[in-house]
This record gives C-alpha cells, structure tokens and sequence, in this order.
C-alpha cells in the first residue's frame, strides 16, 4: 500500500476514510474495509456521500487531458 490519501464529506469536511492503493487498484479504506464503491451518509452531518474507483479514474483522466489542453471543457 502506498500513503493514503484521504477523502472527506463534501458537506462538512469529516474525515470518511482514505484512499490507498493495492497491486495497483485505488479502494477506499474505512475502518477495517477496503472498497471499490460506497453509497451512505456522512456520520457527522449526514450529508449523502458516494465514492466509486471508476469514477474516479474518469476525474484523474478528464483532469489530465484539460491540464494539457488535449479539448476544452
């Protein structure tokens, strides 16, 4: 595993869990979960939160090919 990177509530900011990478894949890290995908709640403001790696990586790219100017966005 690599260092984590942690992911917080959009709403509140509370930490919900980080973000680590294992052979290679991105999975959520929540207590003592690894996840691909996460649909719930923020426990402290309640704030809806959803997580997904391939949701992700399409942030990780679309923001790659903007840096570069490759389309307009």
């Amino acid at each position: 595993m690599t260092d984590p990177e942690t992911i917080t509530c959009p709403h509140c900011n509370n930490p919900l869990g980080d973000i680590v990478r294992v052979g290679g894949i991105e999975l959520l890290k929540t207590g003592g979960t690894l996840a691909r995908y996460l649909n719930g709640a923020c426990a402290k403001c309640g704030q809806e939160v959803h997580f997904s790696v391939s949701d992700r990586k399409l942030t990780e790219i679309l923001l790659k090919l903007r840096k570069v100017g490759s389309f307009d966005v």
